[in-house]
């Protein structure tokens, strides 16, 4: 057991506002706002922020939101002395509302909850480091031991988190990601909304084995979903940045709809692909801006 100490509540959420900020988000759009009260942190979707031919339901949005939660999360649990829970919609699915981090002073705590809090608080440094690095990685395999490491970090999110291994299925997901890029590039929309926004142009997939393809997938397909999805990718991002790792998402065949039922289809899943990343190392890459904490903080 551990004693209380002196909690200073509104330093710790104002921290972990701070912290959700620097999460990272569909072409880095940063669709959320945040809303500091006493006791407790909101995290809000900010509609206007998604794009609406790029992500027309909202699916990438709100798994950049969970990313944000995720980094909260894992502040908060640096606070020695906190209590932390935390309300996914608790006004409901279909509110702007996607999460409340309540913050209360902890008389004890169990070796339990201790392990699990420490835990997160072991990926506070991460969030500083971690990188989306869309440069090619070096020819080296990640150690099948630290890809265990990442799948547990994702069912620790409720999540199902798999190295796409076999040639077959590595093939088919090059095939399908030049698809659904081809489709995306054609569309006049798609390329507008991306260029107003960060100007990246889609990651091509190699079907050969120099680079270390994961995909994190959900039982279901629902706003719930989206947002746990969020939280587990940005678990595992933090957990391989820890490592010296960096990714790169590939999500031109998760952006078109039929192309994504078709993956499903071609890798033989049951789960509902949420995220595709590479993952590796490469020549280090500057962190991207963010907007400032006065821009999407309101205090109640």
């Amino acid at each position: 057991m551990t004693t209380a100490v002196h909690l200073d509540t509104r330093a710790a959420l104002w921290r972990a506002a701070n912290r959700a900020r620097w999460a990272p988000s569909i072409h880095n759009t940063q669709p959320w706002r945040l809303r500091l009260h006493r006791d407790a942190l909101d995290l809000h979707l900010d509609p206007e922020r998604i794009l609406p031919t790029v992500d027309p339901d909202g699916r990438q949005a709100l798994i950049s939101c969970g990313c944000a939660l995720f980094n909260a999360r894992v502040s908060l649990a640096c606070e020695e002395g906190a209590e932390v829970t935390v309300a996914r919609f608790p006004e409901g699915t279909d509110s702007t509302l996607l999460a409340r981090l309540h913050l209360a002073t902890r008389s004890a705590e169990d070796a339990f909850t201790r392990a699990t809090r420490l835990a997160l608080a072991d990926l506070d440094f991460a969030v500083a480091v971690r990188r989306t690095n869309r440069n090619a990685f070096e020819q080296t395999s990640i150690p099948a031991r630290f890809l265990d490491r990442l799948t547990a970090a994702a069912a620790a999110e409720g999540t199902v988190l798999f190295a796409v291994r076999l040639s077959h299925h590595r093939a088919a997901l090059a095939r399908l990601t030049q698809v659904a890029a081809d489709a995306l590039v054609d569309n006049p929309a798609y390329r507008a909304e991306v260029e107003s926004v960060d100007g990246k142009a889609p990651v091509a997939v190699s079907a050969g084995h120099a680079q270390t393809l994961l995909l994190l997938g959900t039982d279901t397909d629902h706003r719930r979903d989206w947002l746990r999805a969020g939280e587990a990718v940005e678990r595992v991002l933090l957990t391989a940045a820890l490592s010296g790792y960096e990714y790169s998402p590939v999500m031109p065949a998760l952006e078109v709809p039929d192309v994504r039922e078709m993956l499903r289809f071609e890798l033989g899943v049951t789960v509902y692909p949420q995220f595709l990343l590479r993952l590796g190392r490469g020549a280090p890459v500057a962190s991207t801006s963010r907007r400032p904490l006065t821009e999407i903080l309101t205090e109640s």
